[in-house]
């Protein structure tokens, strides 16, 4: 009955969230290129020409590990917030735990050693 719930709760984050991929290593490496270059393009916009032309490589790569993992926590399973009412007595500003954090304590509370998440699809009707 339990794991039936986590399965359930998962579905419903699903549902919600809409991820696109199941974690970061199932994204090709296309996609990330072209994320990394649309995000790199949208910053030098926002900084215009003039500061634009005196970034270096060091701040470049600050500034796309950020942008990526704001990436990764909208679009990959795993890495987002699980979207849930807040456990009773938890007040509202408990921040909620990323799926793959939620499903290690779910399968702890199991005396699971884990609970694998293969795959999953998202259909729109």
């Amino acid at each position: 009955d339990r794991l039936r719930a986590i399965v359930a709760q998962l579905a419903r984050h699903v549902v919600a969230a809409q991820p696109r991929f199941l974690s970061v290593a199932s994204i090709s490496a296309d996609v990330v290129e072209k994320e990394r270059e649309v995000f790199w393009a949208a910053h030098l916009e926002q900084l215009g020409p003039r500061k634009s032309g005196t970034i270096d490589e060091n701040v470049k790569s600050k500034v796309l590990a950020g942008k990526m993992q704001k990436f990764y926590s909208e679009n990959v399973l795993m890495c987002q917030e699980l979207i849930a009412a807040p456990p009773a007595g938890s007040g509202e500003s408990a921040k909620p735990a990323p799926v793959a954090e939620w499903l290690e304590q779910e399968a702890r509370a199991m005396g699971l050693e884990q609970i694998a998440v293969e795959d999953f699809v998202f259909v729109t009707l």
